[in-house]
């Protein structure tokens, strides 16, 4: 059964860094996820324009073993006109919020789960603005909602990766996130952990001044 999903942004740049089942697992805990059905195509095909150092054929073949562990989702149609809703009310407010993250958000509500794991930084604050403005629909994803930075951080915590070994995947495709890049400091030639740590907790706060109703706790 699903608790949690995932956007598209988590899942290539998850596969980029070669951490993503990782990176999953330190969000879901025993929770199972959740993916798009086209999220095969899409990401698949990111990788194939946009593919990390170890080139795309690799980074592919990945993705395709991770997809085993992740459950496609079929939403209903009562949650794809949830997701239109929220794409109207975005457009009226003039902020970015892409059809993908609209049906995620629907999903986590109606269903009730516990994450939406996502990578689209934009997407954090058009929400934040819709909450504000009383959609409903949005409260479902109150305190749901985890950044990139936060599964990092996570991870490290939990010891699924190293510092380290986070640092030089993250620092040898430095243009996949450039806010991850800036948390774990690329542009110089070596850092201390405790760094990393304080980089990644910066940008947390940072976005959390800008989505304090949705980010979760952590």
């Amino acid at each position: 059964m699903i608790g949690c999903v995932a956007d598209n942004d988590i899942l290539y740049k998850g596969t980029c860094y070669q951490f993503l089942r990782e990176l999953l697992q330190a969000v879901a805990t025993n929770e199972r996820f959740g993916i798009l059905g086209e999220a095969r195509y899409v990401v698949g095909g990111k990788l194939r324009k946009r593919p990390p150092r170890r080139g795309g054929a690799a980074a592919i073949a990945d993705f395709e073993r991770e997809l085993s562990s992740l459950q496609f989702l079929e939403p209903t149609p009562e949650e794809v006109a949830v997701a239109a809703e929220l794409e109207l009310a975005a457009q009226q407010l003039a902020v970015a919020l892409d059809s993908g993250e609209s049906l995620l958000v629907a999903v986590t509500h109606m269903r009730r789960l516990l994450r939406l794991f996502t990578g689209d930084k934009r997407a954090a604050e058009a929400l934040e603005a819709l909450l504000r403005r009383g959609i409903a629909e949005v409260q479902g994803v109150a305190g749901k909602l985890v950044c990139l930075e936060q599964g990092v951080a996570w991870m490290l915590k939990l010891g699924f990766v190293s510092a380290t070994d986070c640092r030089r995947a993250v620092c040898a495709d430095k243009t996949v996130d450039i806010a991850l890049a800036i948390c774990f400091s690329c542009s110089s030639p070596e850092i201390a952990d405790e760094r990393c740590q304080e980089g990644l907790r910066a940008y947390i706060e940072s976005l959390r001044a800008t989505a304090p109703n949705l980010l979760a706790d952590g």
